[in-house]
């Protein structure tokens, strides 16, 4: 897999433009808006598309964003975007009553297409296993750093969402399933 950079240069949180001092996990989210398509959230048109409701991401107002998104291109391919420096404070889990793993964690979304295609899901995962095994060796993270939108709510630190739970038991997996693929990738 290859990691396509096309930061959100006009999107409020990368303007803000807050470093994150130190990185402990991964989070792992899905959209819950069943389009696996990348141009509705990043407005590359010559690789991904052209979104006609311009609703995408990289623009000011928009009050979210992630370090990557997983998705289609226009050619029905699974691609990895990277939308956000590594190094950035992202705008992806908001707050629990003990904080926020958006000073801590990298995030990303998967896009998701309505809990319905299998082969889909299996090809999104396999990318965000590659993405999570890149990234647990590139900050020596452990696989059990990697976590969810609704786990970390669990845990207090992000808004109570069940991203990506609910996804996974669509196929009868969990998180416990993601972490043995990482591990195994």
């Amino acid at each position: 897999m290859k990691i396509k950079k096309y930061y959100l240069t006009k999107n409020d949180c990368y303007k803000k433009g807050r470093k994150r001092k130190k990185t402990l996990g991964i989070l792992r989210h899905d959209t819950g808006a069943g389009n696996k398509y990348l141009k509705r959230y990043i407005d590359d048109s010559k690789n991904l598309g052209k979104n006609k409701y311009k609703n995408h991401w990289n623009m000011p107002g928009v009050k979210k964003c992630v370090h990557f998104m997983i998705g289609l291109d226009k050619n029905g391919e699974i691609a990895i975007y990277q939308t956000l420096p590594l190094n950035y404070v992202c705008w992806g889990c908001g707050s629990g009553k003990k904080g926020s793993y958006n000073q801590s964690h990298i995030q990303y979304e998967i896009l998701d297409d309505g809990y319905k295609d299998k082969e889909y899901f299996r090809k999104a995962m396999k990318a965000a296993d590659w993405l999570d095994a890149y990234l647990c060796k590139k900050y020596h993270l452990s696989v059990n750093s990697i976590t969810c939108h609704y786990d970390a709510y669990k845990k207090g630190y992000a808004t109570n969402h069940n991203d990506i739970i609910k996804w996974l038991k669509t196929f009868g997996k969990n998180m416990n399933w993601v972490r043995l693929s990482v591990k195994k990738e």
